[in-house]
C-alpha cells in the first residue's frame, strides 16, 4: 500500500529534463496511487525531437524503466515542456485495474507500452491543446500516431477532458 508522489523540475542549462527514469528503474505500489510531475524549464521552441522533456522514461534497450500500480492503484504522469515532447515513454507504464492518466500537450510513445490490465482505463488529456488522431505532435496539438496507439492496451481509451482543445 502507500502512495508515491514525485515532482521534478529541470535546471536551466544542458539536458533540461524535469524527470528522467533510466534503464531498470522501478516505481511500484501494491495498491496505492503513483503520481509523477515533471517540468522542463527549457525555452527552446518545439521541434519534436529535443531531449528537454518534462518526463522521460528512457531505455537504452538493455532494460526498460517500469512504473506499476497494483490492484486498483492509479498512475498519473503530468509533463510540461516547450521544446520537446513533455511526456516521452520508452518504458513500461502499467496498472492492474486502476486508471492510467497522461496529462501533457505533447506525447511520444516510442518503444514503450501503456498497459491498463483487467478493467483498466487509459486517459490522455491535454493542458489546453487539441488532439490530432493520426498526426504528429505540433506546437498546437498533441499528436497520436497509429504506432503510438498500438502501444496502448486498455479496456477503454478516453481522449480529452474539459481542458482539451478540439480532437481532429
Amino acid at each position: 500500500l502507500g502512495a508515491v508522489r514525485v515532482t521534478g523540475v529541470s535546471g536551466v542549462s544542458g539536458d533540461m529534463r524535469g524527470m528522467d527514469l533510466w534503464d531498470g528503474m522501478k516505481i511500484n505500489t501494491s495498491d496505492g496511487p503513483i503520481t509523477l510531475t515533471g517540468t522542463s524549464r527549457s525555452s527552446a521552441a518545439f521541434n519534436g525531437s529535443s531531449i528537454d522533456n518534462g518526463i522521460w522514461l528512457e531505455s537504452s534497450g538493455a532494460t526498460t524503466p517500469n512504473i506499476t500500480a497494483g490492484n486498483s492503484g492509479t498512475v498519473t504522469l503530468t509533463g510540461y515542456a516547450t521544446g520537446a515532447p513533455a511526456l516521452r515513454i520508452d518504458g513500461k507504464l502499467a496498472s492492474s485495474g486502476g486508471l492510467i492518466t497522461l496529462n501533457s500537450n505533447t506525447l511520444y510513445i516510442n518503444s514503450g507500452t501503456v498497459n491498463a490490465t483487467a478493467a483498466g482505463n487509459v486517459a490522455i488529456q491535454t493542458l489546453g491543446s487539441g488532439i490530432d488522431l493520426g498526426g504528429a505532435d505540433s506546437a498546437s496539438n498533441l499528436g497520436l500516431s497509429q504506432s503510438e496507439l498500438n502501444n496502448i492496451t486498455a479496456s477503454n481509451l478516453r481522449l480529452g477532458s474539459t481542458t482539451t482543445g478540439n480532437i481532429i
